[in-house]
């Protein structure tokens, strides 16, 4: 029986050390709810746990009595107003940003007078590029070239 060599050990450590970080990074997720009521000084919170780098993509809609609503991005640090790619179009908000820093991000919704109105949200959180590739990509790269080099060696070895 053939006993795995120094070498053939430090590529497999190698290998899982770097594919671990990778799929902890890779925590994307999304969320849809329907129908949720907010009425006259009343509002709701979206809240968002990012780390920096990641992205966050979603939409709203609000039906009802329609007489508006209004809609603020904030970070962690300022409690500011911040400013994302938002268009607001109608009845229909569609948000993009991206996390500059670790904490939590939110967005505040409320209407505007004597209304009720109904909000329709989805969103979802990515994952920024690391080095360019998604994490995903990245991680099979990273898989496929440590099996290569370990069976590399483990074939030099048998000669």
């Amino acid at each position: 029986m053939r006993k795995i060599t120094i070498i053939e050990l430090a590529i497999i450590i190698s290998t899982l050390v770097i594919i671990f970080p990778l799929m902890l990074s890779m925590n994307g997720m999304s969320v849809s709810v329907y129908d949720q009521a907010v009425t006259q000084f009343d509002r709701r919170t979206i809240t968002f746990d990012l780390k920096s780098g990641q992205n966050v993509t979603g939409w709203l809609d609000f039906t009802g009595d329609t007489n508006g609503a209004w809609f603020q991005l904030y970070d962690p640090n300022e409690n500011l107003p911040k400013i994302g790619d938002i268009t607001h179009d109608g009845s229909h908000v569609s948000f993009t940003f991206t996390a500059d820093i670790n904490g939590q991000y939110y967005i505040r919704v409320g209407v505007l007078g004597l209304s009720t109105e109904y909000i329709n949200r989805q969103y979802s959180i990515t994952s920024s590029p690391i080095l360019g590739f998604d994490p995903a990509v990245l991680t099979v790269i990273v898989i496929t070239v440590g099996v290569v080099l370990a069976l590399t060696i483990a074939i030099w070895d048998l000669r």
